[in-house]
């Protein structure tokens, strides 16, 4: 089998996921987006700073399935480039990071209820480019 060479870092990455957004919202809630700063912005950081050169991070935006497919993935995009903004502003480099929307194509693992908050989501990758 053919081990991933980020495995590494995108299991640091996997719980490092921006949440607390309401149904449709492109901003998480303030406060959440103050407790992730705090809490995983490092996590994040520290998998960007060890990424070799030619791989990029991930970010990904999701959505919940109450909207059509169509607006969800428009949902994804605007809460990944949101995602995207704020880690620039925070000092990563634009061009080191590519903006995906999966929509509501990846809900998370466990979650039975296809609308509830858990899949509205952005989370991180980091990918060969």
């Amino acid at each position: 089998t053919k081990v991933d060479p980020m495995a590494e870092l995108n299991a640091l990455l996997k719980p490092a996921r921006v949440t607390g957004y309401d149904a449709g919202a492109i901003q998480p809630a303030k406060v959440k987006l103050t407790e992730w700063d705090k809490a995983l912005l490092p996590v994040v950081k520290s998998a960007y700073d060890k990424m070799p050169e030619g791989y990029k991070l991930e970010v990904r935006g999701n959505a919940d399935a109450s909207g059509s497919s169509k607006e969800n993935m428009e949902i994804g995009a605007k809460r990944a480039k949101y995602v995207h903004d704020y880690l620039v502003k925070k000092g990563f480099k634009a061009d080191k990071m590519v903006v995906v929307s999966k929509g509501e194509d990846e809900l998370r693992e466990g979650e039975t209820d296809p609308n509830d908050e858990d899949h509205r989501r952005v989370n991180f990758r980091v990918i060969q480019q």
